[in-house]
């Protein structure tokens, strides 16, 4: 076995430039040929009916049908010669496009190989090859590639280390009601709290329960607060509603009002209220009442794109240019993404915990979620092959499951 597996890396190293060539074929074989031999055999065609028209018109006084019959031998000659000519040279343009087809399941098998020893270089040589059998299905030619462009898929997502999911709905919640808009959820020891605009929802087993919070609230974020074991809800008025043993009450704090936010998280007594617009993050400690005055606690990092937080110890930052901000003490320190099958151009939503050594990305439209450690080193990406986008996750690695809130259904998958 292992006498074949060298025997591939001398192949192999060849195949980059041997997938570079094959990216040039591709791109020399000029579909507008065909177009061009299409349309000249069109033209042929209605040149001759007009010529043919012609000399039924000028011979028809004379009777003449023996001209007629001479040019309807003609045009059927030309006719016949140039289609042929035309079978020809498409047959020609498939014939090099089918060799070049061998060679990229040659190149394949290799890569298959390679995937042993070289995740990282079959992942780069399997990115080229589906460039190349993308552009072959875009000419249109009458070629069944569907299952080579299959193989090639499953291939790099080994590679990449990417899971297709389908998965475990726990609870349906599309038809709570009417104006149904779910934002976010809280995961409090198997029982989940989903919750739009004005109301929060209790999923239990598969049973869902509706709670109106407000009339007037429109909340946009949620944590859950381990050191008063309760969920907090973040309302656009600058509100904190908090649910505790089934009982919901508004906290307060010792400002006039609470700081804006546009997401929030907890770190033992303290919340953090993430704060793009004025470029801060704005602490604030519990109290018997519910909360003292804000503190900022950013010290000049810019927040500007900010669209989520998450907090170990550290502070994570995610933002709409497809960064993550660490901090530590209110000073950012060095966070770097490395080995991503490809860049991240968005973060909606971050998540992690105290006892993971992870971070979990989420993309919303792109419905998937990326594990990375936590000095941004890529593990895994997980692709939920579901119709709606994804609004939220929260992790549970003590039983080794992922809980992700689309627009409609609350989901679970395995880690």
């Amino acid at each position: 076995m292992l006498s074949s597996v060298t025997g591939a890396t001398g192949k192999a190293g060849n195949f980059g430039e041997t997938v570079g060539s094959l990216g040039e074929k591709v791109g020399n074989i000029n579909m507008d040929e065909v177009k061009d031999i299409h349309n000249k055999t069109k033209r042929l065609h209605r040149n001759a009916m007009v010529k043919l028209q012609e000399s039924v018109s000028h011979f028809s006084g004379n009777k003449n049908m023996f001209v007629v019959f001479v040019m309807l031998v003609l045009i059927g000659i030309s006719a016949i010669g140039y289609a042929g000519y035309n079978y020809q040279q498409q047959n020609a343009m498939l014939d090099e496009v089918y060799v070049q087809v061998d060679e990229m399941k040659d190149n394949l098998e290799r890569a298959k190989m390679r995937i042993i020893y070289d995740k990282k270089g079959a992942q780069k040589l399997l990115v080229q090859l589906q460039k190349d059998i993308n552009a072959i299905i875009d000419m249109g030619l009458p070629i069944d590639l569907d299952d080579l462009a299959v193989d090639i898929q499953e291939n790099l997502d080994k590679a990449a280390n990417i899971a297709r999911v389908n998965p475990e709905a726990i609870a349906s919640l599309e038809n709570v009601r009417a104006d149904v808009d779910l934002r976010g959820f809280e995961n409090i020891g198997g029982q989940m709290i989903a919750y739009d605009y004005n109301a929060y929802y209790s999923v239990v087993l598969d049973e869902v329960n509706t709670i109106k919070v407000s009339d007037n609230a429109d909340m946009i974020a949620s944590t859950y607060f381990d050191d008063q074991s309760s969920v907090l809800f973040y309302s656009q008025d600058k509100s904190i509603w908090e649910l505790k043993n089934g009982a919901l009450t508004t906290l307060s704090t010792t400002d006039d009002v609470f700081k804006n936010a546009v997401a929030f998280d907890d770190f033992r007594q303290y919340v953090y209220f993430l704060d793009p617009e004025s470029n801060q993050i704005w602490k604030y400690m519990r109290n018997n009442s519910g909360f003292a005055g804000a503190v900022e606690y950013n010290q000049g990092t810019d927040l500007s794109r900010a669209t989520d937080i998450a907090i170990d110890g550290h502070i994570y930052i995610s933002t709409q240019d497809g960064n993550i901000i660490k901090m530590l003490s209110a000073q950012q320190i060095p966070f770097e993404f490395s080995n991503l099958p490809e860049k991240i151009l968005v973060i909606d939503k971050i998540e992690t915990t105290v006892d993971s050594d992870y971070l979990y990305i989420l993309i919303s439209d792109e419905k998937k979620i990326i594990k990375v450690t936590k000095d941004g080193d890529y593990r895994k990406e997980y692709v939920f092959e579901i119709d709606e986008s994804l609004v939220d996750l929260h992790i549970d690695e003590n039983s080794g499951k992922l809980f992700v809130l689309s627009t409609s259904y609350l989901y679970s998958i395995n880690l």
